[in-house]
């Protein structure tokens, strides 16, 4: 029953983030207890036997980092790999090892002859020529090392609890079949890796350019034939948590563009000073400079020792990075800090303008104070706040305000550069139909986004049930 389920969802499982180690570690931990159909024959005359009893365990002598020699003829072995050379090999054979050492306990690596190998590995070394090293490597590979791991602050795994691990320990014959039979296994899962992998690249460059031809399209015609190229492709526009962020880049693009909702031309155009621009846009529309349709900077600067200790501050990590949804509202009795910040009210639009944060906006829905990291932006009558921050948003603005940014150490929009950017304003009453519009198909989005979430964590719950069982 569990064979025919795990054949039937091999596909689901495989495409899974964590499929391809499940099916290795199910591989593994069937050959080498001999339970696999093609070589279950050749276990017939197997041992079960304690670790110590075939293999010599030990901790070699360790050289400081310092003693490393950049040009030295002999790699240097510690918890992780290969940590660098020296002019000296204290093991002149191949070696099996297993992490004894730090958050990596348990991990196996076979050493290149004449290496020097540090005390943070134990070398596993078989007494005899019973156990080949090639099996044992593999063998040590499928132990569970949470029973013989100890510690907390500083995990590490000593030779006693070790040595008393049992394992089963067929012919030669048998031992070579694994390693035969593994080897292979493992060489396909690499290459399903590999294709996967090639294959996530190629959907996520289909959706970069998607998004690209979105955002970069000059004619309602362009705009459409981009739209229906999307929707011909919408499985797999839709299908990562990133692709959910480029749909709420494109619902924001669509807004800014005049397609979410019907146009009434009986409406009044924005009476602000309005100014030219090559992109078409809806009629009853204009092309507005921010300093024209809004004040830049709130209210000026406060000293934080006098904010009221149940006073409002808002940081940059307080906002959400995808959505710019409110995280977390935090009081002037949690903050001990003395800088200056700037007070907002009810309804200003806040705008990170540190380069990593371009497209956290947020509209406050109560007056209270930032860090100097965001500029508080108040909307003059006619402009609502709302559309303000769709527009802040766009991708197409985003772009370019990263391109203006300026600065080494923490790069930022030049006051300027904020004050003479462009943006696009509708009649007061369709601002607030797209924001509506725009607020709906953002749920939309959520859902879109929870499900995804839902569906990976079922999906890694069900690949290792089945491989488990």
């Amino acid at each position: 029953m569990f064979y025919r389920t795990l054949v039937d969802n091999l596909d689901l499982i495989l495409k899974n983030s964590t499929g391809t180690a499940l099916i290795e570690r199910l591989f593994l931990n069937l050959a080498v207890n001999g339970k696999l159909k093609e070589i279950s024959s050749k276990f017939e005359s197997a041992e079960t036997r304690k670790l110590g009893e075939i293999c010599d365990l030990y901790q070699p002598k360790t050289i400081s980092t310092s003693q490393l020699i950049p040009n030295g003829n002999f790699p240097v072995y510690g918890a992780n790999g290969v940590i660098g050379n020296f002019d000296k090999f204290n093991h002149e054979d191949s070696e099996v090892l297993v992490t004894c050492r730090g958050a990596t306990c348990g991990t196996v690596n076979v050493t290149k002859p004449f290496s020097w190998i540090n005390g943070n590995a134990m070398v596993v070394r078989p007494k005899n020529d019973s156990l080949r090293k090639d099996f044992l490597a593999l063998v040590l590979k499928s132990i569970n090392y949470e029973t013989v791991i100890t510690g907390t602050a500083q995990p590490q795994i000593t030779k006693a609890p070790l040595a008393n691990v049992k394992i089963t320990v067929p012919s030669l014959a048998a031992q070579e079949a694994v390693v035969e039979t593994l080897n292979d296994i493992f060489q396909l899962l690499s290459e399903i890796r590999t294709k996967t992998s090639q294959l996530d690249l190629l959907r996520s460059s289909f959706r970069n350019s998607s998004i690209d031809a979105i955002s970069t399209a000059q004619t309602p015609e362009e705009l459409q034939n981009s739209w229906e190229r999307i929707q011909r492709n919408w499985e797999v526009i839709a299908g990562s948590s990133q692709s959910i962020g480029n749909l709420r880049g494109l619902i924001l693009t669509f807004a800014a563009s005049g397609l979410l909702v019907k146009q009434d031309l009986s409406e009044k155009p924005p009476q602000f000073e309005s100014v030219t621009s090559t992109k078409e846009i809806p009629k009853n529309w204009i092309w507005c400079e921010l300093d024209a349709i809004a004040s830049y900077g709130g209210n000026g600067s406060v000293n934080a020792k006098s904010i009221p200790k149940d006073g409002w501050i808002l940081d940059l990590e307080d906002i959400e990075k995808s959505t710019s949804r409110l995280l977390l509202r935090s009081f002037g009795a949690d903050r001990k800090t003395t800088s200056n910040k700037s007070s907002f009210n009810s309804g200003d639009v806040l705008y990170g303008k540190l380069r990593p944060y371009l497209d956290k906006v947020l509209v406050a829905d109560m007056p209270g104070f930032c860090t100097t990291e965001i500029v508080p932006i108040r909307p003059k009558d006619g402009l609502d706040p709302n559309w303000l921050r769709i527009c802040l948003k766009r991708p197409e603005f985003i772009k370019k305000v990263t391109e203006l940014s300026y600065g080494t150490k923490m790069p930022r929009l030049g006051t300027n550069d904020a004050k003479t950017s462009v943006h696009p304003i509708p009649p007061l009453e369709e601002q607030r139909r797209i924001v509506e519009r725009v607020n709906q198909l953002f749920q939309i989005c959520d859902q879109l986004e929870l499900d995804l979430i839902l569906a990976k964590n079922i999906g890694d719950q069900f690949a290792r049930s089945v491989v488990s069982a």
